[in-house]
């Protein structure tokens, strides 16, 4: 008798830390939205630099570094600079990426150490290149047996000739739930501008047409612990809804929501 009161006072204890545990790994992930580290607002240490978008990367590839200068005014308020034709493509909005993290943090863009948790990218219907992109990226610690995340973000809009760039936001580490996942950056086959044309051959095209390219598509690679994670989402967004996912690694693609 004693034997199985033993057993079942064990179970029901392993039940409740195992409950515990959920309910402590659910409040973490809820917070991380509130609090979402792909949202500039999140990040209490954060700055901005002007650029010029017709010269930065010809200057880049000459190996010049003085690109980013301070901005005067309100960053919220900058209207679009005129006259701006930006084509830019992922390897571009990398490269810019690149030097203001040696800029501001004087280390190279590294995913090594340091994880992509989400690359994001818009381009017009009636464009050939992206006309804004945004990273965020994180990197695992470990202080005093308290493990967690930190997170970097860096926005790049070449159209109001602005980039952001936030730092050292912390989120705890889950327990057994949730933890983060990451875009294999480095691994994958499939660029951004590679998944548009997928998306374009494959659904995509004929909701341009339809809607005489008064659209635009937005490129994510989230990393989260959902069933699409690892895999770059393209939505074309107008009048007629259509979205695609596509493996980073292969190219296969599944149609999420077809042209309608």
């Amino acid at each position: 008798m004693n034997k199985r009161l033993i057993v079942v006072g064990s179970i029901l204890l392993l039940g409740l830390v195992f409950i515990i545990i959920f309910a402590y790994d659910s409040y973490i992930d809820d917070q991380k939205y509130r609090h979402n580290p792909v949202n500039m607002g999140s990040y209490e240490i954060s700055d901005y630099y002007k650029i010029d978008p017709e010269t930065i990367l010809d200057a880049l590839n000459r190996g010049e570094t003085n690109v980013f200068m301070p901005l005067q005014g309100d960053p919220f308020t900058t209207e679009e600079l005129p006259g701006v034709n930006i084509s830019w493509a992922q390897a571009d909005y990398l490269q810019i990426a690149n030097a203001l993290s040696q800029f501001v943090w004087g280390e190279p863009l590294d995913f090594k150490d340091w994880k992509v948790y989400d690359l994001h990218f818009r381009i017009s219907c009636q464009s050939t290149g992206f006309d804004y992109g945004e990273i965020t990226y994180f990197k695992p610690y470990e202080v005093n047996w308290r493990r967690g995340y930190t997170t970097r973000y860096i926005e790049i809009d070449p159209y109001s000739g602005i980039v952001r760039w936030g730092d050292k936001e912390s989120y705890p580490q889950p327990i057994l739930f949730y933890k983060w996942n990451d875009f294999d950056l480095p691994a994958s086959r499939i660029t951004a501008d590679d998944a548009v044309q997928i998306a374009d051959e494959n659904g995509g095209k004929e909701v341009r047409l339809r809607d005489e390219n008064k659209c635009y598509i937005t490129m994510s690679a989230p990393a989260s612990h959902t069933n699409n994670n690892d895999r770059w989402r393209v939505s074309f967004v107008g009048n007629y809804s259509f979205e695609i996912y596509i493996d980073p690694y292969t190219g296969e693609f599944d149609v999420q929501k077809p042209n309608e």
